[in-house]
């Protein structure tokens, strides 16, 4: 009697717990796509009109990240916080198209895209690296990125 009044309570306690922790991510998802909508170039609209419902949830993962995971937001954000000022407009214009042009195609399904997760990781690292330590080396390895994108997708 006293296990069953205890696992009922456990198990109360986890469920509590994985809504909870449901409703902040999901919570932190908006907000994180709320803000992603302005570094997002009026350009890249129409792109996103071609996308089918599954490849734009996709897309909007990709922007906002997850728990574990900075999404693209979150990474262009961190990099020109550490952007010379005279740089800055420059590099929110390249990393924009980049984001795009990379979300979009992570998007789409796994049969067909060129560009996976393991990439998106690597990038993701170098791009963090960079911001850290060498954030002088940022255009050169947002160009680096760049060019492996445009011969991944060319």
């Amino acid at each position: 009697m006293i296990m069953k009044q205890i696992m009922k309570k456990t198990t109360s306690v986890i469920l509590f717990i994985c809504v909870l922790l449901l409703s902040v991510a999901s919570g932190q998802a908006a907000t994180a796509c709320d803000n992603g909508a302005n570094i997002m170039p009026s350009s890249a609209e129409s792109q996103l009109a071609q996308l089918s419902k599954e490849e734009l949830k996709w897309f909007n993962k990709f922007m906002t990240g997850g728990l574990l995971v900075d999404g693209w937001t979150d990474i262009t954000k961190k990099i020109l916080a550490n952007t010379a000022q005279k740089h800055k407009e420059e590099q929110r214009q390249l990393l924009e198209e980049l984001g795009v042009r990379i979300g979009m195609e992570w998007s789409r399904g796994n049969a067909v895209r060129r560009v996976d997760t393991d990439r998106l990781i690597e990038w993701g690292e170098r791009l963090k690296v960079a911001t850290k330590k060498q954030p002088e080396r940022l255009p050169e390895v947002i160009a680096s990125i760049d060019k492996e994108v445009n011969s991944l997708l060319n």
